[in-house]
């Protein structure tokens, strides 16, 4: 970042944000930049007197599904601060259930208002017909087609380790841990883990 930290990342994210298509990984990667809460919340006040919004609004606007879960858990709350326990849910969220078919089941569930799980279990459903032929995808579906249908590529293993390690304290983990099975109804990090 430039000399003033602060103009620095407010630039950045408006680059990011503004013209044909969003720079989701630039907004991402500016907003973990910033450590500090004390800057994150002049960053926060100056984007919103630059623009006239605040940058939740922005995120919403430009961006959902998981990418967008992160950059407005990054984004931090009213006092700059950051849930590192969130943050690290959504990255082994993202790390063990995300991509492609993820992204795009994802964000149509939120610009429509359906339910991520029933989205993907949709999208996993049709996948499965596709691939497997009409008969298959239905009963797939149903025994659960999410996770065929937008969990193919495996684990990002790195980066799944990396969102675990930013869980410095036995806080931060159980944090980590409560809010991974928040995102995931039904399951436990504990017993995807495993199941990696």
């Amino acid at each position: 970042m430039s000399a003033d930290p602060v103009q620095a990342a407010v630039a950045q994210l408006q680059n990011a944000s503004d013209g044909i298509g969003t720079d989701k990984d630039k907004i991402i990667s500016t907003l973990k930049d910033i450590k500090d809460p004390a800057l994150r919340k002049q960053v926060q006040d100056e984007y919103e007197k630059q623009t006239g919004d605040n940058l939740n609004a922005m995120i919403k606007d430009e961006m959902s599904g998981m990418d967008g879960d992160l950059a407005t858990a990054l984004v931090g709350g009213p006092d700059g601060k950051v849930n590192q326990g969130e943050v690290a849910a959504i990255e082994a969220d993202k790390a063990m259930h995300g991509g492609f078919l993820t992204d795009i089941s994802d964000s149509i569930a939120d610009s429509t208002g359906v339910d991520r799980k029933t989205m993907r279990t949709i999208t996993g459903g049709v996948v499965a017909t596709v691939v497997l032929g009409p008969f298959a995808g239905p009963f797939l579906a149903a025994g659960g087609g999410a996770m065929i249908g937008t969990d193919i590529g495996g684990t990002d293993e790195e980066a799944l380790y990396k969102a675990l390690e930013s869980c410095e304290t036995p806080e931060a983990r159980e944090e980590l841990k409560k809010l991974y099975a928040l995102r995931n109804p039904g399951r436990t990090l504990d017993a995807d883990l495993k199941g990696e």
